[in-house]
């Protein structure tokens, strides 16, 4: 989907005639280039020069994103300490080809009623449908349905705005702490144990508590800050923007230690934090935002060993995490924010503190089943006997029990003979002989390709060919004339052109036995008798040009014998070498379809690659061939999928259980 970039002198004119029509200040005209707007036409006042606080600018840029989003007017009115109508701006949506091309905005002088405010969107869209475009920019953005065009009629519940951008009559009042909510949200943290989970339920019960529309926790993970939770939704993705802008805001915030509060702070506000500042206020839109670092407890400190200043600081001032707390519609914080925030923040980063230190303990899982498992034998002494000589038992079969260690992989069922035909030289495929599954005989025709200059070329060879034959023959007659007249001179020139238009002849012969050939070649033949097996043969190749070597079809013969093409994983060679060489080459293997997994065939090793070669799939594998047992009893399907384990004798069961992780052990750990 595109949508043309419009005639910017037309635009300007548009302009002029809408100030005119509507009696405005000034009017812009914003055209949409992807997911950017682009100022490209003003007239009268700026707008972005009328706005009076960066609060209003930042109003204006979500209601420009609204429209962006939704397809639909807005409208800021601006009053005074008095509540005087200082005027208005409003946002006209520009439809093109049922895209949002741009968006016309438009500052109206005091005094206008709402009535005129819609007719001013009407007059707008209007002047603006009419616009000359010219199609030379691509947009791939959403399509706006004629079903959702945006209504001339505004909501009601316009924003009013004071010169200093501060909502009228929005002045929260003090509040007293609700201790029960308090009380009932430490309860909700302390009753779990993972950072997780105490991320997730303090979001979600502080933003009631708040009563704001987003609160988020951040944990410190190194240098980064990490968004744990986010309230309202169970699952965060770690690499969408808004959840980028939000750490990287935190991780700045973690940094200097100190609480920010948006817009209270806007003025004094460190250069370090503008820029990811803007990009979350971009992104999210929030019109308050509060965030506030959380300490761990300080711990005490029992050694009697002197500690430098810079040390004593970092330990009363570990950050562990943050909380961010978003309004989209206000621009003052709650009155229950206020009363409330100090007195959670604190309980917050202990708790965190303490789930952080639990969990980085070594093993906990392990450690947890374990002291369960004891905790209920101690409960029961017979039964700790009996789990005692189970253990005993168990370990000595894990050691001296012999068990048949086989090695697995992964691969396919095919025809043993099976060949590739290649394009024999450049072309395209003419004719095609044969669809999937046809079978062949060797030597029938396949495919006709066809090279259009190499015809060319042979034609002109042989009329080359021809034609110096024929100055051969009338030589032949000037050379007998001149031998009948005894022109012993002209006799001889005649003789050499003879001799010269001879060689000429061989070598054009040469060329066209050559051409002729590739010619020949041209007609692509069975290599042997089978099936063909690529699939959807003419889609593929039907009027497709192709080059000289490139694969045309597959042709088996699934009458012959078959084989197993199997892949084993690099790290289960040393096995399977060791029993070639100590139990001999042929070992025994059990397979098994995946379109039939209930049935187990047998097979006998054939032949082991010789270099370790890289699997999509599988990473370093070694392929492995097999031959089959009893290939009638085998569900023979070209392809087919199978599973297969390769007998390399006995070793005990404990290693045949455990192997993977005593091999780990000795990899990373042991050596």
């Amino acid at each position: 989907m595109s949508i043309p970039t419009p005639s910017l002198a037309a635009a300007g004119d548009l302009l002029q005639s809408v100030v005119r029509a509507l009696g405005a200040y000034g009017a812009a005209f914003w055209h949409r280039d992807n997911d950017q707007l682009l100022l490209k036409a003003v007239a009268g006042r700026n707008p972005s020069d009328s706005s009076s606080s960066d609060q209003i600018l930042v109003k204006r840029q979500n209601s420009i994103r609204q429209v962006m989003r939704e397809g639909r007017p807005q409208l800021i009115r601006l009053q005074n300490e008095a509540n005087e109508d200082l005027g208005s701006f409003v946002f006209a949506p520009i439809l093109r080809q049922e895209n949002l091309g741009g968006i016309v905005e438009i500052f109206l002088p005091p005094g206008k009623s709402p009535d005129e405010i819609g007719q001013s969107v009407r007059v707008a869209q209007e002047q603006f449908a009419s616009l000359d475009w010219d199609a030379s920019a691509a947009l791939t953005a959403p399509v706006i349905p004629a079903s959702t065009a945006p209504p001339v009629k505004l909501a009601p519940n316009a924003e009013w705005l004071a010169p200093g951008g501060a909502p009228v009559g929005q002045a929260a009042a003090s509040r007293l702490p609700d201790w029960d909510a308090v009380m009932k949200w430490l309860l909700h943290i302390q009753s779990r144990s993972r950072v997780k989970e105490i991320a997730q339920a303090a979001a979600n019960e502080a933003r009631t508590l708040f009563a704001v529309d987003r609160v988020s926790i951040a944990i410190k993970r190194g240098r980064k800050a990490k968004i744990v939770a986010v309230s309202g939704q169970q699952d965060i993705h770690p690499r969408a923007q808004l959840v980028k802008a939000l750490g990287e805001l935190a991780r700045q915030v973690m940094q200097t230690g100190v609480p920010l509060r948006v817009p209270e702070e806007l003025d004094n506000m460190s250069p370090e934090l503008q820029e990811p500042l803007s990009e979350l206020v971009h992104l999210g839109g929030a019109q308050c935002l509060v965030m506030v670092p959380l300490q761990g407890p300080k711990r005490e400190d029992k050694s009697s060993e002197p500690k430098s200043r810079a040390a004593k600081e970092k330990e009363a001032n570990e950050i562990i995490g943050a909380i961010i707390i978003e309004q989209f519609e206000q621009m003052e914080c709650t009155p229950e924010l206020q009363a409330h925030l100090d007195l959670v923040t604190d309980h917050l980063g202990a708790t965190l503190k303490t789930a952080q230190d639990y969990e980085s303990i070594f093993l906990l899982p392990v450690w947890r089943g374990a002291g369960v498992a004891w905790k209920w034998l101690r409960k029961h002494h017979l039964v700790t006997l009996l789990s005692v000589v189970t253990a005993v038992a168990v370990t000595l079969a894990m050691i001296y029990v012999p068990w048949d260690y086989r090695v697995e992989g992964t691969g396919r069922l095919m025809p043993r003979l099976q060949r590739d035909v290649f394009a024999p030289w450049d072309g395209y495929v003419a004719e095609l002989k044969v669809q999937s599954g046809d079978r062949v005989k060797e030597g029938d025709v396949l495919l006709q390709l066809q090279n259009n200059e190499m015809r060319t070329e042979l034609v002109r060879v042989r009329n080359e060919y021809n034609t110096k034959r024929k100055q051969v023959g009338t030589l032949l007659s000037q050379w007998d004339a001149a031998e009948k007249a005894a022109d012993r001179v002209e006799a001889t020139r005649l003789q050499g052109k003879i001799s010269e238009s001879e060689v000429e002849i061989a070598g054009l012969r040469d060329q066209m036995a050559t051409l002729e050939e590739r010619q020949e070649r041209m007609t692509v033949r069975a290599p042997l008798t089978g099936v063909v097996t690529t699939f959807q043969v003419e889609q593929l190749l039907m009027n497709r040009p192709v080059a000289r070597g490139d694969v045309l079809v597959q042709v088996m013969d699934d009458r012959a014998d078959w084989q197993l093409e199997l892949e084993v994983a690099e790290h289960r060679m040393g096995h399977l070498r060791k029993a070639r060489a100590t139990l001999g080459e042929d070992r025994p293997i059990e397979y098994r379809l995946l379109t039939k997994p209930d049935a187990t065939y047998q097979a006998k090793l054939r032949s082991v690659g010789t270099r370790v070669v890289n699997s999509e799939s599988s990473g370093s594998i070694v392929e492995v061939r097999a031959d089959l047992d009893s290939p009638q009893q085998a569900n023979l399907a070209i392809g087919a999928e199978v599973r297969a384990r390769i007998s390399c004798g006995q070793k005990p069961l404990g290693y045949v259980l455990f192997g993977d992780v005593i091999e780990f052990v000795q990899k990373y750990l042991w050596w």
